[in-house]
């Protein structure tokens, strides 16, 4: 409960003078309240970093600070997990909210930066040599079955011959799904005639 003013206090004033006083005394008490604890927060804090101090080791160093092998491992494949993302900003703050006190994850803090920005770079250079690669593999995909028709094999002497090999090309299967379609629209508009034969008699 709020303390409530004094009698002779509020006796000269209005009804909205004293809630203003009021408000005004549970500001003070509020405020009171919130610095105490801080200072005891402060104090709290200060013997847990003089602790901290000599167990921790985990001071970031200056910005050419290079990060070891495990830890570099992990930032290459964060990089590649979020070039690979559809949006990299909510892939970012999902792995910052459920690892962010994590220390392996301090580069998206900005520690390490040289080498995560290298690693982001990296992932950056190998998704377009993927691309490319993908690129080229389709575009040969047709030579695949061709040889050299000088070097005709020998007739086996098992007299039996391998199974043909089935080629088949886009331009075929397009032919055969227009067809199937050209099927699937006759037996519609048959159908369609025999209902309506069926709904005039």
């Amino acid at each position: 409960m709020l303390p409530q003013p004094k009698q002779q206090d509020a006796f000269f004033l209005s009804a909205s003078e004293i809630a203003e006083l009021r408000h005004t005394k549970q500001q003070k008490a509020l405020e009171d309240a919130r610095s105490t604890r801080l200072s005891a927060l402060r104090a709290a804090g200060d013997e847990e970093d003089e602790d901290n101090n000599d167990d921790d080791g985990d001071h970031w160093g200056d910005s050419d600070e290079e990060p070891d092998e495990v830890q570099r491992m992990l930032m290459e494949r964060t990089a590649t997990h979020l070039r690979g993302a559809e949006n990299r900003t909510l892939l970012t703050a999902r792995i910052l909210a459920n690892h962010g006190a994590d220390k392996r994850f301090a580069f998206l803090r900005g520690r390490w930066k040289r080498a995560w920005l290298r690693a982001q770079a990296q992932a950056i250079a190998k998704a377009r040599a993927d691309a490319e690669r993908d690129k080229y593999k389709v575009g040969l995909m047709g030579l695949n079955n061709y040889a050299d028709s000088d070097e005709e094999d020998p007739p086996s002497s098992g007299g039996e011959k391998p199974p043909p090999v089935l080629v088949t090309n886009e331009a075929d299967s397009e032919v055969s799904e227009l067809k199937k379609q050209e099927m699937r629209r006759a037996r519609a508009r048959e159908w369609a005639a025999k209902r309506r034969l069926q709904t005039q008699n």
